[in-house]
């Protein structure tokens, strides 16, 4: 059996972590050789208040509307807590019913959902503004024992760093909230009206104003799948210097840890190769060694721009962003960014390279340690291929989502006047 522990240094510490947690059920996107930190500072530079397991953007408007008329009732915490999970489990059926089937946290699960969609959207809706108390959910479940029986203290206000300090008198949800839709949540979908597309937009620009989730809701155009990645973007000449620089710096990145994942998947292919002779792992073979081909090909044609990347400058950026990425981890990527970029070998040399293999099996036996796949063929028995090999896109997919979302509902004329 595994295990996962981590110093619970705050919720939004303890919020990512869940996420790297449901992330483990997306093969293409697990983060095998732990460049997650360095991934998730650039992530949070660009489009704060998102997160991995994010789908659309009404549901930073769904949650407040559930719990706004839950506050008005004045229940206990623990009737909070099952009414709001009995109404988030209603809102899956809801959205279905209209047609929705895009983003849909639940779709499958339905009534067995664990973790709903207020839990994956609690720290963006803090860091939007749209929910002004501080703590994390289970600490607003209880502040409504506290709330309805008059029992909060003023010492309670002054030393609970996670209560809501400096918000009593304010509201707990922002006083700018667009109203309910009648009827919610009956015949509601991810559709944003006007207003609620302008208040989200409102919201990023106040909070989040140097991002470029700002510059996209504010002068961005929506844009489909075939822009793969920010700095693919039509306007991406349009996003001011300092955003461009850092985009860069995050491309590079990117493109270069993109082949220590592809290194990753062609040995791991050719362990099981070893121990069977099956004409489909013959294939994952070859396949993954063609698609480490494509990106060595790639690397050395780019190496002007390789070579003149300020990589003390991209490591300042991180660590000013989160300070606390691993020593390890910069030391495995440094050392993986300078056989890629120096290497003049040919790519068959590259690959077999043993000092190069031994860098991907070391980084993952001290992150696995017994159970890493490369050292222990029983994990390796439960290997199915294709893992961590998406290239990273620091949320780019979900951003995108996000800001057409916003921008499809500011393009509207007038809003629906029943629902508001």
């Amino acid at each position: 059996m595994s295990f996962l522990s981590w110093l619970d240094y705050s919720e939004a510490e303890r919020r990512k972590m869940l996420d790297v947690i449901s992330l483990f059920q997306q093969k293409e996107s697990r983060d095998e050789l732990g460049v997650g930190t360095v991934r998730d500072s650039f992530a949070d530079i660009f489009f704060p208040g998102t997160s991995t397991i994010q789908t659309r953007a009404r549901y930073f408007l769904f949650v407040p509307w559930i719990y706004l008329d839950l506050e008005r009732r004045k229940k206990d915490s623990e009737t909070t807590a099952r009414d709001a999970r009995k109404r988030e489990y209603d809102l899956i059926e809801a959205l279905i019913a209209s047609g929705e089937d895009d983003g849909v946290i639940g779709k499958l699960a339905r009534r067995g959902l664990q973790r709903l969609p207020s839990n994956i959207y609690w720290s963006g809706l803090q860091k939007w503004q749209i929910l002004l108390f501080r703590g994390s959910q289970t600490q607003y479940h209880k502040w409504f024992d506290k709330k309805n029986k008059n029992t909060l203290s003023l010492r309670e206000f002054i030393e609970d760093p996670e209560c809501d300090i400096g918000y009593k008198g304010k509201g707990t949800w922002n006083a700018n909230l667009p109203k309910v839709p009648d009827g919610f949540p009956n015949k509601i979908d991810f559709k944003l009206k006007k207003s609620e597309a302008q208040f989200l937009k409102d919201q990023i620009l106040r909070h989040c104003s140097n991002s470029l989730l700002a510059f996209l809701v504010l002068n961005g155009c929506p844009c489909g799948d075939e822009v793969r990645f920010a700095w693919m973007h039509p306007q991406y000449n349009e996003f001011g210097p300092q955003i461009k620089e850092k985009l860069e710096h995050a491309r590079n990145f990117s493109e270069i840890m993109h082949g220590a994942a592809w290194l990753y998947n062609v040995m791991l292919s050719e362990e099981v190769d070893k121990s069977a002779n099956k004409s489909e792992q013959n294939d994952l073979v070859n396949r993954y060694r063609q698609e480490m081909l494509e990106w060595y090909k790639n690397i050395k044609s780019e190496s002007t721009r390789f070579s003149s990347w300020n990589k003390k400058l991209f490591w300042e950026i991180v660590a000013q962003q989160n300070p606390r990425v691993p020593n390890a981890t910069k030391t495995f990527c440094m050392q993986w960014i300078n056989y890629a970029i120096n290497s003049v070998s040919s790519f068959d040399e590259f690959v077999n390279n043993v000092s190069i293999r031994s860098l991907i099996k070391d980084r993952e036996r001290s992150l696995k340690k017994e159970n890493a796949r490369l050292s222990n063929s029983k994990a390796l028995e439960a290997w199915r291929g294709a893992s961590g090999i998406g290239q990273l896109d620091y949320r780019w997919r979900i951003a995108r989502t996000m800001v057409n979302d916003i921008l499809t509902g500011l393009d509207q004329e007038v809003d629906n006047v029943k629902a508001n």
